[in-house]
């Protein structure tokens, strides 16, 4: 009789704990994909600083189309700051789970497909926040030159007096 008890118990234990595992996932699933969603939102964003800054003339908000370079560039090293734990952690459990064996539960194949597609979701985001940042930074460096350029055609292109009367 206690053997039934127990039996169940440890059923019960086991459901709660696949509920539990699979509520965590979705969770994590959720912040990993507005933190995609805010790359996607981010590589716009600096596509549209390129796109005026390549248009961009002598009147120019220069400084507008940096501090938005700098964003990106602070929104995608957080961004990847912020998934790499979380890959992390995919990597420890994928690895204590170990390789697929013949007769495994279902629920452990389950596990580890679902794992293995958060992982590579979540390495992709990871490797493309970075990418972006380095564009983000790059950007910020070109409208750089360009102020300086601006700044030098003005400073050297105006005539100059030299205090002799012509003739």
């Amino acid at each position: 009789m206690r053997s039934i008890y127990y039996f169940r118990m440890i059923l019960l234990l086991a459901g709660l704990f696949v509920l539990a595992g699979h509520q965590v996932f979705a969770q994590s699933t959720n912040e990993s994909n507005d933190a995609i969603a805010e790359l996607e939102r981010a590589y716009s964003e600096l596509e549209s600083v390129r796109a005026s800054l390549q248009s961009a003339g002598p009147d120019e908000n220069y400084t507008n189309l940096r501090t938005r370079a700098q964003d990106i560039a602070v929104i995608a090293t957080s961004t990847s700051e912020n998934l790499s734990p979380r890959l992390e952690a995919i990597d420890k459990t994928l690895e204590s789970i170990g390789e697929p064996a013949s007769g495994e539960a279902v629920d452990i194949k389950v596990q580890r497909a679902d794992l293995a597609r958060e992982r590579d979701q979540i390495d992709s985001a990871v490797k493309r926040a970075l990418l972006l940042a380095t564009s983000a930074r790059e950007t910020v460096e070109a409208i750089n030159r360009a102020v300086a350029d601006l700044f030098n055609k003005d400073t050297w292109s105006c005539p100059q007096k030299t205090g002799h009367a012509q003739a």
